[in-house]
């Protein structure tokens, strides 16, 4: 499973010129997972165990040295992972003695990681227990492959330029003015203040495809129409911007 709020985020920091030394939990976690994925599993665990984090996560815990040494064994077999999925295109074969003394593992560990990922198909590699190496087994993406993956990656761009603006639109209010009828700003801003009141009391649902037909200030219980169609449903009244006002709905 992908967090997509994670992996925008990561996608955001990539595509900074320059980033500074990370300050919140959400900037440690960003930072801890670039340096994983180049296999340093060292900086990676000193950006998420660090005297902040300690006092904004894991003191918290129960037991939390238990939740610590956990952490950093998480993170060395993880970082192990993803090291091999970087950059096993680079190698013909690699020592598995090798990768237990980079990643500080037990060579059982990393034996039993490797065989998983080979197993999963994960890696295409197989082992050679007499010399405890991994052998690669290359093979050269076709014209197709590569096509595939640019065009993966452009839908990718595509689907998370989508999810940005959804995600921007989600919670603003739509209304539309009825018969070409026209507000003045104040009055937009009035009606906008108005149908979110109305959303928010559930009378109108999400406020999406709102029409606007009327709206009326009401001075001493007497009703000034300001802009009024006719063929109005229902109407409501609220108190806004230190006035009465009374807006007619069409849904």
């Amino acid at each position: 499973m992908i967090s997509k709020t994670f992996y925008q985020q990561l996608r955001s920091s990539e595509r900074q010129s320059l980033v500074g030394p990370p300050e919140s939990m959400r900037e440690h976690v960003v930072a801890a997972a670039k340096a994983m994925r180049n296999g340093n599993w060292s900086a990676c665990n000193n950006f998420i165990i660090n005297e902040k984090m300690n006092a904004k996560v894991w003191d918290l815990f129960y037991q939390a040295s238990k939740v610590r040494e956990m952490l950093t064994r998480l993170i060395k077999e993880e970082s192990l992972r993803t090291y091999l999925f970087t950059y096993s295109h680079v190698y013909d074969s690699i020592s598995m003695p090798k990768l237990a003394d980079m990643f500080q593992l037990k060579r059982p560990i990393v034996h039993s990681i490797i065989s998983k990922m080979i197993i999963n198909e994960e890696l295409m590699a197989s082992l050679d227990d007499p010399t405890g190496t991994v052998v690669m087994h290359r093979s050269e993406p076709s014209r197709l492959q590569s096509l595939a993956v640019q065009l993966t990656d452009k839908v990718n761009n595509f689907v998370d330029s989508n999810e940005r603006i959804f995600e921007m639109k989600q919670g603003t209010l739509l209304f539309v003015i009825y018969h070409g009828a026209t507000f003045s700003q104040e009055e937009i801003r009035v009606i906008s203040a108005i149908v979110k009141i109305m959303v928010a009391k559930d009378r109108i649902g999400d406020g999406r495809g709102v029409t606007v037909i009327a709206i009326a200030i009401v001075i001493e219980k007497k009703a000034e129409i300001i802009k009024v169609n006719e063929n109005y449903m229902s109407g409501y009244f609220y108190y806004c911007n230190a006035k009465y006002y009374y807006v007619f709905i069409h849904k």
